[in-house]
């Protein structure tokens, strides 16, 4: 945990979530440690069905603190989304269109922890659809101590 040093996280395989509004954690990690602070950019590629959405989580055990500026771009029925969200609250989207779209994420985070804890981003539907959603290999976040 270099503090300056550029470190990133990339996908070698895909998150699929079926049917389950449930975060499960995606492999896109940094292990923070106290009050230290990290800058980033996070990038997702995802696949979605005709319905289901997504929703992605910055996620910590002991809540820190964090501010999370997100644009999503669906490229099937070309839009674009930005929100602004804070540590512990995910990033919705009713994204409705099957095929392929991506988001991506500046963030900061200060750990709320005296222990060492990741900080996770974490992948669902936005709603419950038998129709798979899909974080895919490639995502990656890059992110520095400071």
């Amino acid at each position: 945990m270099s503090i300056g040093i550029r470190n990133v996280v990339r996908l070698a395989a895909d998150v699929a979530i079926t049917s389950s509004v449930t975060p499960v954690s995606t492999g896109l990690t940094a292990p923070m440690t106290g009050a230290q602070t990290i800058v980033g950019r996070a990038v997702f590629l995802l696949s979605v069905g005709a319905t289901g959405g997504i929703r992605i989580n910055p996620f910590m055990d002991v809540l820190g603190t964090g501010v999370f500026n997100w644009f999503l771009a669906n490229t099937v029925a070309p839009s674009t989304a930005v929100a602004r969200t804070v540590l512990g609250t995910p990033f919705t989207n009713a994204l409705a269109n099957a095929g392929l779209q991506w988001a991506s994420c500046d963030f900061t985070v200060t750990g709320g922890s005296a222990t060492v804890l990741p900080f996770i981003f974490q992948f669902a539907q936005n709603t419950s659809d038998a129709l798979t959603g899909t974080l895919q290999a490639g995502s990656f976040m890059e992110y520095t101590y400071l």
